[in-house]
Order: structure tokens, then C-alpha cells, then sequence
């Protein structure tokens, strides 16, 4: 099959599925059918962290957000220690769940999520062009 295609997407699936962190959504299980394929994964309940803040102003705090922005850093270093690159660090892809971090109750844990389907490579696996940075005049 085609670089990026169905194979491609069912092995870095795989890969995910592998990998085990606090703050890293789990892959549950995933399927294919003839036109698809499904990812179950992990619950966040309070949706992505875009959302989550909309919600509630009040955790727009300095120690709050350094608190989520730690969970985050420490899901990409475990990737990378795996040799594993996350091709879609954003806000969508940080999701909240209804747990909390055990010393402080008032920060949730977050999830570094959608790292299947092209989001998630080897480190030695060579890029294609458009996932470059792009560049500035």
C-alpha cells in the first residue's frame, strides 16, 4: 500500500496502543470495516482543554495552567524517550478528564490525545514534506 495508507495508519494504531503513560490518552482497542477505521480510546469527560476553559475562566490561572502544560511536557518526553514524535501537539488534542492531580484537586489530569492516523512517527522515520514547519520570510 501507499505510504500514509491503511497499513500505515493500523500500525502506528498498533504503536500507540503500546505506550503507557499517565498523560498519554490510551488506545483502547481499534477496528477496520470496508469504508473505515475506529479508534476507542480512552474517556475524557470534560472534552479538550479549548472547551474545558471556555467553561470555567477561573483556571486561567498562572500555577494552573504551569500545572497542565507539565502534564503535557511530561507525555511528549515519555514519547520521545520511546523514540516516538507527536505530530499534532494543539489545544484539540489535549483533552481533560474528571480526575485530578493528587496534590492539587483543583487541576485536572490532561490527556495528550490523536496521535494515530499520521499523528505519531518513529524519529528515524523520514517526514513527508508537508509535515515540515513551515517556513518564514
Amino acid at each position: 500500500a501507499a505510504r500514509g495508507g491503511v497499513e500505515d495508519a493500523l500500525a502506528e494504531l498498533s504503536r500507540c496502543a503500546q505506550v503507557s503513560h499517565p498523560n498519554i490518552a490510551r488506545v483502547v482497542t481499534f477496528f477496520t470495516t470496508p469504508v473505515a477505521v475506529y479508534v476507542v480510546g480512552e474517556l475524557a469527560a470534560q472534552g479538550d482543554i479549548w472547551s474545558f476553559l471556555a467553561r470555567d475562566e477561573e483556571q486561567t490561572k498562572e500555577v494552573w495552567i504551569s500545572e497542565v502544560v507539565a502534564q503535557v511536557l511530561s507525555a511528549l518526553i515519555h514519547l520521545h524517550q520511546l523514540e516516538l514524535l507527536h505530530l499534532a501537539v494543539r489545544p484539540s488534542n489535549m483533552l481533560v478528564t474528571d480526575r485530578s492531580l493528587s496534590w492539587d484537586p483543583l487541576v485536572p489530569v490532561v490527556l495528550l490525545s490523536d496521535f494515530g492516523m499520521r499523528g505519531l512517527r518513529c524519529a528515524a522515520r523520514p517526514r513527508d514534506p508537508g509535515e515540515a514547519a513551515p517556513l518564514r520570510a
